[in-house]
């Protein structure tokens, strides 16, 4: 946390923290999804020991620079020119596939500097998936047999193959199969990142599998799960950052209400 508001600060050029796909009021995302990873391992409360931290000074800082730079009356697109002059201080990219790494690499380029997420414990990179499955918990024993077997096709190295022929099909979970969609990659590779604006290009002569390799690996084996915040947390934040940052509620308020339900849930479920 410390060094993640040094950066803003030594900064003099800053306009915004992040990029943005659309202008309006982003600041409640600065502390839910910046800030916080889970319950525990959050910024302003310490879920074991049932205590918050809103009552600080970091607390207010956090307030102050969403407020300052989360709220652009535009969109910030995802851009290494706003970067290079520091109006941006960072990128959120999103590696959906293995090219996209060759693709960081080719358009921020060589030096550029892939951080992680601030947290407790100093920066780190997160790792999710986006439709876990489940089975329900009164499942007899039959279901879970089926279950089981379907899971294990699905992971098995045929199965990979066969959604891997899907164009939405984004990286494999078997480490062979990656290993092979990331030898596949060749100079008509497309690569396309962000949102706002959607970046397009063919990889070309700038193709070196090796080094993307070990980047995609490593970013890989050294991720953090991204976790969710539970949902009844997740909505007191919601409701009472929203209140503040639309000027119903004062910031002391604001303070004392997160510091009374969030500790009252933290206490709850011990």
């Amino acid at each position: 946390m410390g060094g993640f508001y040094e950066d803003i600060a030594d900064n003099r050029n800053l306009e915004s923290l992040f990029n943005i796909y659309e202008g309006g009021n982003y600041c409640s995302l600065l502390i839910t999804r910046y800030l916080c990873n889970g319950i525990d391992d959050a910024c302003f409360w310490d879920a074991e020991a049932g205590t918050t931290n809103f009552d600080s000074d970091e607390f207010r800082q956090a307030l102050e620079l969403a407020k300052k730079y989360c709220a652009p009356e535009e969109g910030v697109p995802m851009d290494r020119t706003l970067l290079e002059e520091g109006k941006v201080l960072v990128n959120s990219v999103y590696i959906r596939s293995p090219q996209t790494v060759a693709g960081v690499r080719i358009y921020y380029g060589e030096d550029a500097n892939c951080i992680g997420y601030p947290t407790k414990d100093g920066s780190a990179h997160y790792v999710s998936g986006g439709a876990p499955l489940a089975i329900r918990r009164t499942a007899t024993a039959e279901e879970k047999e089926v279950a089981v077997a379907f899971l294990s096709m699905l992971l098995s190295y045929e199965g990979q193959q066969l959604l891997a022929e899907d164009i939405n099909f984004g990286m494999s979970v078997r480490r062979d199969m990656l290993e092979e969609q990331i030898a596949a990659m060749k100079e008509d590779t497309e690569v396309e990142m962000g949102d706002f604006p959607r970046i397009s290009f063919s990889l070309g002569d700038q193709v070196d599998v090796e080094r993307d390799c070990a980047t995609l690996l490593h970013l890989i084996e050294t991720a953090e799960p991204r976790r969710q915040l539970p949902g009844e947390l997740d909505d007191i934040l919601e409701e009472e950052l929203e209140q503040y940052f639309n000027g119903i509620i004062t910031e002391d308020m604001l303070i004392d209400h997160l510091e009374s339900r969030v500790g009252l849930y933290l206490n709850e479920r011990r």
